[in-house]
């Protein structure tokens, strides 16, 4: 009775055993149903339009639904820290950016100094620079007569951002400190929000981006001044440089990136990583981006977080020397 005891006994765990050393490896059946991709900024922006793009491609690569879930909110560090505290699985992906990355931590690295370590990243997807833009109302066609004029009316004008410590508000106090002028800020809980006031002539200056830029501007409804980066953007041609309109100290290169929970499986994020980069260097992909100035990236999960850690440590410098606190 005894050995036949014992006898079942090792069956069971040899099977036991068995079983376990076939089983498929982590990441084998992904994905097996639909996908989370966060964008922590409001619907209509251009975080918005790039989570959508690549949330299309990504769901025809992975043969499941990429569903794009819009989660604002201070400076986009909400949709994040949600990000944070998913589940580790694969199914939640975020579009991390320079805001809730590296601005916010420099601002305040006891609160978000900690969202990169809950963090697992993909691949960095691009930087561009941002567009100093001005209301249609505002007299001053192109970046000289716009510094003369605020000159002339200290505290008078004010320049609209997508929310205070955004890289849209850096943009404004560089511009300020680099011309000598005195802006009021005024942050909007989004861009689109800012640009509707923009054309309206409430507010009489702003920053944005090129692709969402570009159809007001061919529209009348707002005039682009200069382009704060190294080079002039195909969309908007006859747009000077910062450097080309007096204010080389101005330029303002965003970026973005895909990252998971910390803890997502190794099998996992490669997968994730060799997919978003093949969406990225995709020619029609590349030509959208480099329409706007956007210099694509395709980086390694270690170049990303490398190359974040330095964008923190640079923005805590800026911050300090603009004399912005959270």
């Amino acid at each position: 009775m005894l050995r036949r005891t014992i006898a079942i006994a090792l069956t069971l765990v040899l099977a036991c055993v068995c079983t376990a050393g076939s089983s498929a490896p982590p990441g084998d059946d992904f994905p097996s149903r639909p996908l989370r991709l966060v964008c922590p900024w409001p619907a209509g922006g251009l975080a918005d339009l790039r989570s959508r793009q690549v949330g299309d491609r990504l769901s025809k690569a992975l043969g499941q639904p990429v569903v794009v879930e819009n989660r604002p909110g201070a400076s986009g560090t909400v949709g994040v820290t949600a990000v944070t505290l998913a589940k580790p699985d694969g199914y939640t992906i975020v579009l991390g950016s320079i805001n809730d990355l590296a601005i916010a931590p420099a601002l305040d690295g006891a609160a978000y100094g900690r969202l990169l370590a809950g963090l697992q990243p993909l691949t960095l997807t691009g930087r561009g620079p941002m567009i100093l833009i001005a209301s249609p109302g505002v007299p001053a066609k192109t970046v000289a007569e716009l510094i003369a004029l605020a000159r002339s009316k200290p505290g008078q004008l004010s320049y609209g951002t997508a929310g205070p410590n955004t890289t849209h508000h850096f943009a404004g106090e560089l511009f300020k400190r680099t011309t000598g002028t005195d802006l009021i800020h005024v942050p909007y809980k989004g861009i689109a929000q800012m640009s509707v006031d923009l054309a309206a002539g409430n507010v009489a200056v702003g920053f944005d981006f090129a692709a969402t830029t570009e159809p007001l501007v061919k529209a009348g409804r707002i005039r682009a001044l200069a382009v704060l980066g190294p080079r002039r953007v195909s969309l908007l041609p006859d747009v000077p440089t910062a450097r080309e309109a007096g204010i080389g100290e101005v330029e303002i290169m965003s970026w973005g990136g895909f990252f998971v929970p910390a803890g997502t499986p190794q099998p996992i994020v490669a997968r994730l990583h060799d997919e978003l980069v093949r969406i990225r260097r995709a020619p029609d992909m590349v030509q959208i981006l480099t329409a706007v100035g956007y210099e694509v990236m395709a980086t390694t999960p270690d170049e990303s977080l490398k190359f974040v850690r330095e964008e923190q440590a640079r923005w805590a410098r800026l911050a300090k020397e603009l004399g912005i606190s959270q």
